[in-house]
């Protein structure tokens, strides 16, 4: 049962953060342009790099929580947590400096990958 409220607690970040990005796609496309530290790549390029993140907000959470009710998605969720893992490193090196404002949400970051972490062993 904790494992359930704990996915679904956690899930819900980044299902919004999906959402969010599907509403909003353009700006989020020039916003990792513009964090992006190579600048000549086509803009095809980050508008499949937004589309990647989307699916991987929106699908592995879900997974998540699924397998909670179906045995079969158990070993998907071990990949659908490890995404989310790497993922949120890589956003927290990208996006997020350990300075001024930025700092809290880099401490979030940290909090949400340990909490992942420690989900995965149970996966």
């Amino acid at each position: 049962m904790w494992l359930l409220i704990s996915t679904i607690l956690i899930s819900l970040i980044y299902v919004k953060a999906g959402f969010s990005k599907i509403n909003n796609f353009t700006s989020t496309v020039k916003g990792l342009k513009e964090m992006f530290p190579l600048k000549s790549l086509p803009n095809k390029f980050y508008e499949l790099a937004i589309l990647l993140v989307i699916i991987i907000e929106i699908v592995a959470p879900l997974i998540l929580i699924l397998s909670n009710f179906v045995p079969v998605l158990f070993n998907a969720a071990r990949i659908a947590i490890y995404s989310l893992i790497i993922f949120t490193i890589l956003v927290t090196l990208l996006y997020h400096s350990n300075e001024g404002l930025m700092k809290l949400i880099f401490d979030k970051n940290l909090a949400i990958i340990g909490g992942l972490m420690a989900m995965a062993t149970l996966y």
